[in-house]
């Protein structure tokens, strides 16, 4: 699944909606939140996988093994850590957690193997501070003042320490020879 607000907003929507945030400052922070992951993603994000197989050198196309319930807690974590709190944080934490869940378990891993044709590699997520990203993104869509590098802060805190839990399992398919091998490979989501 592309990063695309296209993609992404929809699900931000029906995340917001099921747990009773509506209204147009819900759609606004959905639309600040797709924006902001669609220019953070393909730049934030790299994957970093452990591999086996034979040796050459080859391409890998895997998925994402997802928790919600980690996403959940840390940013319903993160959002206490900024102060907010009250009978909305919880089910803000739901939403966003679900939300951004959701599109991860959906993205398409993408990698390269200089040291291993055919095999396999179990992965990582590296994920680099998204503050910036996301504070432009839910500006330009109507979250101003004093709560938007508040949120900002709480997506990037909770999206980084998210992300370092997410495994990746990718299949390496490129030239094959007969001696094994191992290595690393590097790619990102798309």
């Amino acid at each position: 699944m592309p990063f695309d607000p296209a993609s992404t907003l929809p699900i931000f929507n029906s995340s917001f909606t099921s747990s009773d945030l509506l209204g147009i400052g819900a759609t606004n922070l959905a639309m600040g939140l797709s924006d902001g992951l669609a220019a953070y993603a393909p730049t934030g994000i790299t994957v970093n996988t452990i591999d086996a197989g034979v040796f050459g050198s080859g391409a890998g196309i895997g998925f994402c093994i997802v928790s919600p319930t980690v996403f959940i807690s840390f940013f319903e974590s993160s959002l206490y850590s900024e102060g907010i709190s009250g009978v909305m944080a919880t089910p803000l934490a739901v939403a966003l957690g679900t939300a951004f869940s959701t599109i991860f378990s959906n993205a398409v891993v993408n990698t390269l193997h200089p040291t291993v044709g055919v095999g396999t590699g179990t992965g990582f997520l590296v994920a680099v501070p998204s503050d910036t990203y996301f504070l432009a993104a839910l500006e330009s869509s109507g979250i101003a003042g004093i709560s938007s590098p508040t949120m900002a802060s709480v997506v990037s805190s909770a999206l980084s320490s998210s992300l370092s839990t997410v495994v990746t399992v990718v299949a390496i398919v490129g030239s094959p020879s007969i001696f094994p091998s191992s290595g690393v490979g590097v790619g990102s989501l798309i």
